[in-house]
């Protein structure tokens, strides 16, 4: 927020303050705001001292709940969690505090107990805010602060449905999903639906999986890909619904420990490890369809790995190496401008290029398994993509080498 926008709302909202009154809290909660985002303890202390000192000089509510709040969060920036949590959870329990900074400190005050391992809290708090933001919503206002309310509400049920999640309490999880998409269809806000409401299908879908309820899981998944065609995941979960349909068809046995993510692996696992490969006759069909489907979306990109993940599994390593051109020159930034998204396709991008080495490697194409490596980006050693390129780039340095004198030797 700009000085003058800052400075005027505070004008705005101090009606009948003396000017002292708003001088004073103004220069202390701007300098706070103008703090960096990665300050030392000492700086912290200053600003938290300067905002402080403002406190009882301040005889607007807004302004003051505004300062305690920042109080809050300049603690928070320099992981202070327990000072942090202290102001903001007694602001997140003051009902005299305005709505609008009561709902943020609930939102934080979740966030540090999550942090802090504290699900129970966490839990108390998350609940409080969506509450307390469904009150405010259901008023039907035109409230300028309706769209900041209907996020963090979002944000609150996802976050406690993410707890039980990892408490492996999967019902509880479900019934949190289930109430954001109701209170979303009754809101009628189509953005609002769209951003949130297949998300949170596509997560109780997967826990469903994960509870061992496949019937369930499929009439989610099938009701998910119905609704929101538009669903970045929507093309990918055709595919993942296919393979547990397959699994189950299988060995009635299957877990799915990771949800319908894993589907594809579990398949794939399963026709390595079995004898005949007739039975993924209708699953290569479903993925070559999705596939030509899909070509130029963000899920094209991700079935087209498991395609030629799938076809190097039953053999046709050929066509599989020309299914990884295909993913290897595909322009992502055309494909899908969200940035965590464009993230991830380029890094699928980084592991068929060293599948395709791997493939050429086994061809005894040496040379072209070395420049195809060379072309992968510069990636921290320990990490996965870095320790699997050392690792494949050796092995074919390697065979490069040493194959001339091993066939030398056995003529």
């Amino acid at each position: 927020m700009s000085h003058f926008a800052l400075v005027s709302l505070i004008a705005m909202l101090t009606s009948g303050v003396s000017r002292a009154d708003t001088r004073t809290a103004a220069a202390a909660i701007i300098a706070a705001y103008d703090a960096p985002g990665t300050i030392s303890a000492t700086e912290a202390n200053s600003v938290v001292a300067s905002l402080e000192k403002a406190l009882p000089q301040c005889q607007d509510a807004y302004l003051e709940a505004r300062i305690k709040y920042q109080i809050g969060i300049t603690y928070f920036k320099v992981g202070m969690l327990e000072a942090a949590n202290a102001v903001l959870s007694r602001l997140a329990n003051d009902t005299d505090c305005p709505q609008l900074v009561r709902i943020c400190s609930c939102n934080m005050t979740g966030q540090i107990c999550r942090m802090l391992g504290r699900d129970a809290e966490a839990l108390e708090a998350f609940n409080r805010l969506a509450s307390l933001a469904e009150q405010q919503l259901s008023l039907a206002s035109e409230d300028t602060n309706d769209s900041v309310f209907k996020r963090l509400w979002c944000a609150a049920l996802f976050s406690r449905a993410e707890i039980y999640e990892t408490r492996r309490d999967f019902d509880a999880g479900i019934a949190e999903y289930n109430r954001l998409i109701q209170v979303l269809k009754r809101q009628k806000d189509p953005g609002l639906l769209a951003s949130y409401g297949p998300l949170a299908e596509d997560r109780a879908s997967r826990l469903h999986l994960r509870q061992g309820n496949v019937e369930q899981y499929l009439k989610a998944a099938q009701t998910l890909t119905a609704d929101y065609p538009q669903y970045y995941r929507t093309r990918v979960v055709k595919f993942e619904t296919a393979c547990v349909k397959f699994l189950k068809s299988a060995s009635e046995n299957i877990e799915f420990a990771n949800g319908s993510f894993s589907a594809p692996a579990q398949a794939i696992g399963w026709l390595k490890s079995s004898k005949t490969k007739t039975s993924a006759r209708e699953l290569v069909n479903t993925l070559e369809q999705l596939c030509q489907q899909h070509e130029g979306a963000y899920g094209g990109i991700l079935l087209q790995y498991h395609y030629a993940w799938l076809l190097d599994t039953l053999g046709q390593k050929e066509k599989a190496v020309e299914v990884l051109a295909r993913i290897c020159s595909a322009d992502v930034a055309a494909i899908d401008s969200e940035s965590w998204r464009e993230a991830l396709l380029e890094t699928i991008q980084e592991y068929a290029k060293l599948q395709s080495a791997i493939m050429l490697g086994e061809s005894a194409d040496y040379t072209g398994a070395l420049r195809l490596l060379g072309s992968l980006r510069a990636h921290p050693e320990t990490s996965h993509l870095g320790e699997l390129t050392t690792s494949v780039t050796k092995s074919i340095e390697t065979l490069k080498r040493e194959l001339p004198k091993y066939e030398n030797q056995q003529r």
